[in-house]
């Protein structure tokens, strides 16, 4: 079905190339089939690459687009995960930096606007899952201490959002191991107990699972 719906979407964009509209389809769909590849048998890199220069083509056109912003935002973080999954750290972190930059600059524009405080939370999850894995402490720390203030603020005002719950917890559970790698087991114990308490909010949303 994607492979249908990116043949279809590039054809639009062969026939109407004026039209930005079919070059962020064309973006999406690039990207939704980079992601259905299984590991290691096909390489979704030329399509995240694709699709990171078309959005950065809708964005130079018009950077007040939110659409296209995001749309940029997301080709970056393939990008980056991408580039972290092949042990190309320096890459990595270069394209979740820029994704950080555009996510703080349209909060800038807009500071109450929930959906980029979520987006914003979750790429510095990533950065710092990313820094953590490598053991770069100093740099874990700051990115996951923002990451969990705001989903703090977030799941405050909304408790029952499962999503940025899931998101509350990891940032619990990432920074707690920095703080045991540096040897700060009063901290860590403290956001392990209240990880906990998430894991319990989120079993108590939804039994099944």
């Amino acid at each position: 079905a994607f492979d249908e719906a990116l043949a279809i979407r590039r054809q639009l964009v062969k026939d109407h190339p004026a039209v930005p509209d079919f070059k962020s389809a064309l973006a999406k769909s690039l990207i939704n089939v980079g992601n259905s590849f299984p590991d290691e048998t096909r390489d979704p890199f030329p399509l995240y690459e694709e699709s990171l220069d078309l959005t950065r083509q809708l964005v130079l056109t018009d950077p007040s687009n939110e659409n296209w912003q995001g749309g940029l935002c997301e080709s970056l973080d393939r990008m980056a995960v991408f580039h972290g999954s092949r042990g190309k750290i320096a890459e990595a972190v270069a394209f979740h930096e820029e994704n950080l930059a555009i996510k703080r600059k349209m909060l800038q524009i807009d500071p109450s606007d929930r959906r980029w405080q979520e987006m914003l939370g979750f790429s510095l999850n990533r950065l710092g899952a990313l820094h953590l894995e490598q053991k770069m402490l100093p740099a874990a720390l700051p990115v996951l201490e923002e990451a969990l203030g705001i989903f703090r603020r977030i799941t405050q005002s909304d408790p029952s959002d499962s999503s940025n719950l899931t998101q509350l917890e990891q940032s619990l559970t990432n920074l707690s191991a920095v703080y045991r790698l540096q040897g700060k087991f009063v901290e860590e114990k403290a956001l392990h107990s209240e990880g906990n308490e998430v894991i319990r909010t989120l079993a108590n949303l939804d039994p099944a699972n």
